[in-house]
Formats: structure tokens, sequence, C-alpha cells
């Protein structure tokens, strides 16, 4: 009985420093990946916050451009009905629409 009680007792705790040596084995293998994982994550954080704000940028811009299409395409208009008008006195109606066009646009801006 003794003797069964021993190898029991032996077994047991060899069982017990495997068990400990392994935990401590993925205790260092974790404490060793905490850093890569750790900058993984901020990397990943930045590349967010970079990409919403070249977003935002990239949509500003995208409306100061179609505003300046927009004020360049009245001002050509208008610059047109003039070049009209002086060419032959008679164009007087596309001068007001042109000029019509040009305050809306001036007004809203």
């Amino acid at each position: 009985m003794n003797e069964i009680f021993s190898t029991v007792v032996v077994v047991s705790a060899g069982i017990l420093t495997v068990a400990n040596l392994i935990d401590r084995v993925v205790q260092t293998v974790k404490l060793a990946k905490k850093p890569t994982a750790d900058l993984e994550r901020r990397i990943a954080d930045l590349e967010r916050k970079t990409n919403e704000e070249y977003a935002r940028r990239f949509d500003s811009y995208d409306k100061k451009i179609a505003n300046i299409e927009e004020g360049t395409r009245v001002t050509q208009r208008a610059i047109l009905e003039l070049l009209k008008h002086s060419i032959d006195g008679n164009n007087t109606q596309g001068l007001r629409e042109a000029e019509k066009e040009l305050n809306d646009y001036l007004i809203k801006k």
C-alpha cells in the first residue's frame, strides 16, 4: 500500500511539475508576444484614424472643387453673354438671365 501511495505521489508531483512548466512557457510566450501585439494594435488604430482623416479631407476637397467648377461655369456663361451682347447688341435677355444666375450663385455662396 505504501508503494502505491508513493507511486501516486511521485506521478502527481510529476504531473504538477509538467503543468507548472507548461504554464511558465505559455506565460513567457505571451510576455514575448505582448510588444508585437501592442504595436500591431497601435498601427491598426493609426491606420484607421488616418483613413478617416483622409476620407474627411477628400470629401471636403471634392465639395470645394465642385463649388469652384460651378463658379467657373456661371462666370463663363456671364462672359459669353457679354460677348454676344457686344457683338450684336441685341442679346439683353441672355444678359438678364446670366445676371440672375450669377446673382443666385453669389447669394448661395
